[in-house]
């Protein structure tokens, strides 16, 4: 059982830092005739992570809307409509003490009754500079039928430049990364989202919510000198799949191993899942072991769904979220699948002819059998078998679809009348219940697709031995005076 008396030692580590950041904000409005509004906002901040040079940083904002259905006769069942555009920039520090090296207490002291420190792995950086994110957006709001239904189309942009992030360098450095403003990211997509009112009566109203994305995003550069960030591991049985910026790429990009392709280009970083396995001389996959690009864990789209039902003084809503053609790494699966845990073990003592090509390019025909060891009928020994010996080898055969549907949160709720109030001294008084996280359906065969290694890390594609999803129930009472 999971409990502190079975420890063998147990460690406290706390660490504390110190950090200021004091800023000015300006923000101006004006409009003409209630039908063209402009906006202007500044902002400066000086942060004490950043050297005297750079720890000043202003960043401003510009936003223009346009209401042309004030201007102009519309349909009657057109009740407004505006076109929108903005540029914005925003600053960010650095996190604390990243411009000075520190000194760490590794776990082994005290040793001897004697208290030590070394440096800290990472290398700090004097120059690093904010991190700054220019975004564009342009969008057109419209309603209809008296507010009844409304549409929101915008289209963005976002470029973040000196981002500030650890590269890796020799261990010859004594460190193993150096913190540093190591390139630029981007950002595009399109976002729409629907409103609509379908009934609405004087005891019962039901409003819809809908929003749909789509993101692409791309490593656009990085630092001079570097040929690519790494951004992490994750611990598996054997070949550990990574992550890493290569600019041009995604930033969800998830690397390892792969089944050999026939025809495939040298150059080429994708794995192209298009062309046909190459099979060897013993029936089976050729792992290909220089590191591809074989999966994305950024999603094609993402689509969330809101329904909200209020029938006098009693209140209903589900939220559904949609995010679809997003990767990740299932470490599970290539553990459970070296030992026979999965179900994809279950024909380990059949035979198989395997889908792909021979080096001359003419069709395999070599049947092979997956089970362990001397094959009953040919007498061939296989070893420790085809799941062991190149299955779990093969990164991409664990990189699964972690596309799913979730029922996030379900909530009734029931307030209390104004009458019953007025002898009271509140406003308003509501009790619901909430549950979360309550259905999946997903083609992920691990626990939960939006499991990863640990919170706050940028491992999004990879997937650990993570613990499953929890449901919650929620009782909440809401008071206002």
């Amino acid at each position: 059982f999971s409990h502190f008396s079975n420890a063998t030692s147990l460690d406290i580590a706390q660490r504390m830092t110190q950090r200021r950041l004091i800023g000015v904000y300006g923000d101006i409005n004006i409009d003409w005739r209630d039908i063209v509004y402009l906006n202007v906002t500044g902002r400066n901040d000086w942060t004490s992570t950043l050297v005297e040079d750079n720890r000043s940083f202003f960043y401003p904002s510009v936003s223009l809307g346009y209401v042309f259905s004030d201007m102009f006769d519309m349909p009657e069942w057109v009740t407004y409509g505006k076109l929108r555009l903005s540029y914005a920039e925003v600053g960010k520090d650095a996190p604390p003490y990243s411009t000075q090296s520190v000194f760490i207490s590794p776990s082994i002291f005290p040793l001897g009754g004697q208290t030590g420190f070394t440096r800290g792995a990472t290398i700090a950086s004097p120059d690093l500079r904010p991190e700054r994110t220019t975004s564009n957006e342009i969008g057109l709001d419209l309603r209809f039928f008296d507010n009844r239904f409304g549409l929101d189309l915008t289209y963005y942009k976002a470029n973040s430049k000196d981002m500030i992030i650890p590269v890796p360098v020799s261990n010859a450095t004594g460190a193993a990364q150096f913190r540093t403003n190591a390139g630029e990211i981007e950002n595009q997509g399109f976002e729409v989202t629907v409103r609509a009112n379908p009934v609405r009566s004087q005891n019962f109203q039901w409003n819809i919510t809908s929003n749909f994305t789509t993101n692409r995003n791309e490593v656009v550069s990085i630092r001079d000198g570097v040929d690519a960030i790494f951004l992490g591991d994750i611990s598996a049985y054997i070949n550990r799949p990574f992550m890493q910026l290569i600019p041009g790429q995604s930033y969800g990009a998830i690397w390892g191993t792969s089944y050999a392709r026939f025809g495939a280009d040298p150059d080429s970083r994708v794995l192209d899942k298009s062309l046909p396995v190459l099979i060897g001389e013993n029936g089976f996959p050729v792992i290909n072991s220089t590191p591809l690009i074989v999966g994305d864990a950024t999603p094609d789209w993402t689509w969330n769904f809101l329904n909200q039902f209020d029938y006098k003084n009693w209140d209903f809503s589900f939220n559904i979220d949609v995010v679809y053609g997003v990767d990740k790494y299932n470490k599970l699966d290539q553990w459970d699948s070296a030992f026979g845990h999965t179900t994809k073990t279950l024909n380990r003592e059949d035979y198989k002819v395997f889908d792909g090509v021979l080096a001359d390019g003419t069709p395999n025909t070599q049947e092979v059998w997956l089970g362990q060891g001397v094959d009953p009928l040919t007498g061939r020994d296989y070893g420790a078998g085809y799941h062991r010996n190149v299955y779990r080898i093969a990164v991409e055969q664990s990189v699964e679809d972690a596309s799913y549907v979730k029922l996030r949160s379900v909530t009734f709720g029931y307030s209390l009348s104004q009458s019953f109030l007025e002898n009271l001294p509140l406003s308003r008084a509501r009790a619901s219940v909430t549950a979360n996280n309550i259905l999946l359906w997903t083609p992920f065969s691990q626990y939960d697709p939006e499991a990863f290694v640990s919170s706050g890390s940028n491992l999004i594609g990879l997937v650990d031995l993570a613990y499953p999803g929890t449901r919650s129930l929620i009782f909440s009472l809401n008071f206002s005076f």
